[in-house]
């Protein structure tokens, strides 16, 4: 008796193998490409697409074409002012330095009044400076120094471009002449001695005073006055003496005698005695008191 067959132990035959399938994609509509509808490739070997570049690179070189232009302008203004500082010390250096502008011996020129101011002494002040630039030329010391001539009033000094000078005296009037020996000594208004010369000017009076302690003030006094008295006035006056500061008396050419008195109301006195002269022919006028005058 045959036994049943156990299920479990049926082997069954081994299958044929079954192919894998392979599942596909759902094609895809093709898209005429535009510019503004990007390009898919659904092909494997398409090349990947390219990333956009990174903007670190653009700035970068706008930093470096800023710091080259940034240094470009400095040096060209560097260059600008070492022209200009170049330029400022040739014009300092042709100024105060260089001989370009020196003040030279013949053109130095001295205008003055002949015979009545040293003007060669002025000269020789002056001709101390040749050689030095003019710019720096002291002109207000050369003029201070001119005026310390005795016979020098008033100087000026002018600077002559590119190298002179040029001086103008004033020169002191006298007006009064002591006899002294071997001529006459000549003082002005202000009582300055203005030096002796061998002949008596024209015009200037002779002043007549004693020899002693109070001869200054005896002449600075008589010269205050001859100062005070107008051009037409002086004319007539020949001689002046003074026993003392309060007894100054004028001799006319006329052979008059004036008493003048002291170094006081000289303005009043000298009307005072212009009107005298024109109204009254004496031998004496006596304007001391100039609101009560007399004459005889």
């Amino acid at each position: 008796m045959r036994r049943p067959a156990d299920p479990a132990a049926r082997v069954t035959p081994p299958s044929a193998p079954t192919p894998a399938r392979t599942a596909r994609k759902p094609a895809r509509p093709r898209v005429a490409p535009s510019s503004s509808t990007p390009v898919v490739h659904d092909d494997d070997d398409a090349p990947a697409a390219v990333p956009p570049p990174s903007p670190v690179a653009p700035i970068n070189e706008r930093i470096r074409e800023r710091e080259r232009a940034a240094r470009r302008t400095f040096w060209r203004r560097a260059a600008i002012w070492a022209g200009v500082v170049l330029a400022v010390a040739g014009v300092v250096y042709a100024l105060f330095f260089s001989p370009l502008f020196a003040l030279a011996a013949d053109e130095i020129e001295v205008g003055a009044e002949p015979g009545r101011v040293d003007a060669d002494a002025a000269r020789q002040l002056a001709g101390e400076w040749v050689g030095t630039p003019l710019p720096r030329l002291d002109a207000g010391g050369l003029r201070e120094e001119i005026r310390q001539i005795p016979t020098v009033q008033e100087a000026t000094v002018h600077r002559v471009w590119p190298q002179g000078l040029a001086i103008h005296l004033t020169p002191r009037t006298p007006v009064a002449a002591v006899p002294v020996e071997g001529g006459m000594q000549l003082f002005d208004a202000e009582g300055v001695d203005l030096g002796m010369v061998p002949e008596l000017p024209a015009g200037v009076p002779v002043a007549e005073v004693p020899l002693g302690e109070e001869t200054a003030a005896l002449l600075a006094d008589i010269a205050a006055v001859m100062g005070r008295i107008p051009p037409e006035l002086m004319q007539e006056i020949a001689t002046v003496r003074a026993e003392s500061q309060d007894a100054i008396e004028f001799g006319l050419h006329s052979g008059a005698v004036v008493r003048w008195g002291g170094n006081t109301e000289n303005e009043l006195k000298a009307a005072v005695l212009a009107t005298l002269l024109s109204e009254v022919e004496a031998a004496l006028y006596d304007v001391s008191s100039p609101r009560s005058p007399i004459t005889a």
